[in-house]
């Protein structure tokens, strides 16, 4: 599911879920959408997430390195220093 995500992030929940039920006749029913759309939509949170900020601002979990406060720091002192 990741991997048709990844290759066709436009897709919405409702057309990957039927191409899964395609592949899977009477597998999947119509009641896994909801699960799907949240799904979708941390998908898109982390895709947006590293477009902004960067890969390495996501660590191995998939977690924030920069809700850390020290790295908050780290990145500002950063920032800073290019601007001076």
């Amino acid at each position: 599911m990741r991997g048709w995500f990844e290759a066709e992030p436009w897709r919405t929940a409702r057309e990957l879920l039927e191409r899964l039920q395609d592949e899977h006749p009477g597998v999947y029913p119509d009641g896994h959408l909801r699960t799907l759309q949240r799904r979708l939509k941390g998908w898109r949170r982390e895709v947006a997430h590293t477009l902004v900020f960067g890969p390495a601002a996501i660590d191995e979990q998939g977690i924030c390195r920069l809700a850390n406060p020290a790295a908050i720091r780290h990145v500002a002192q950063q920032s800073h220093a290019l601007r001076s």
